[in-house]
């Protein structure tokens, strides 16, 4: 059994800034029919981030005043080459990137803070899942995001996850 990840939602400061990260940069595709004047939808394939700029209800729109930080690291698949996104991050002067071991993973951290591996996709591993509208780019999934929790919170995590859920856990230390 597979499971997709479908979106994650994270706070950012400006447009602008996200875009020339996840765009420019990564290589994500702006999903235009659900982008808004409160958040930037970009594409990975038939995941996404919501980036949210803009929050609130009917009684009114408050800018995002801090960024959020996803509190570990969310793992993203390329069709790219990870030297062409880690040169594309330099020419933008985002700093933060580093290669892992064998050159087969790629760290980096947007200008918000958040972690980021990024490892050149298994050919087929993507067939079939499809797209959002607007297309995919060369980021084409949202793989996995491993979330740090408070000592003594796995275990009742991952019991949730599997008798509420029915999907697997495991717990990292």
């Amino acid at each position: 059994m597979t499971a997709l990840l479908e979106h994650i939602n994270l706070n950012i400061l400006d447009e602008p800034t996200a875009r020339e990260f996840y765009v420019s940069c990564l290589g994500a595709v702006v999903n235009e029919p659900t982008t808004n004047e409160r958040q930037l939808h970009v594409n990975m394939g038939a995941t996404q981030f919501h980036l949210l700029r803009k929050y609130g209800k009917a009684e009114g729109v408050t800018p995002v005043t801090a960024a959020q930080r996803w509190a570990g690291e969310i793992e993203l698949w390329t069709s790219e080459r990870l030297d062409a996104i880690a040169d594309r991050l330099t020419r933008h002067k985002l700093r933060g990137h580093v290669r892992d071991g064998a050159s087969d993973v790629l760290r980096v951290r947007c200008p918000y803070g958040n972690a980021f591996v990024i490892r050149h996709e298994a050919p087929g591993s993507c067939d079939g899942w499809g797209c959002h509208p607007s297309g995919s780019g060369a980021l084409t999934r949202l793989v996995r995001a491993v979330h740090d929790v408070r000592p003594g919170a796995a275990a009742r995590l991952a019991h949730f996850w599997k008798e509420t859920l029915g999907g697997e856990a495991c717990e990292l230390q």
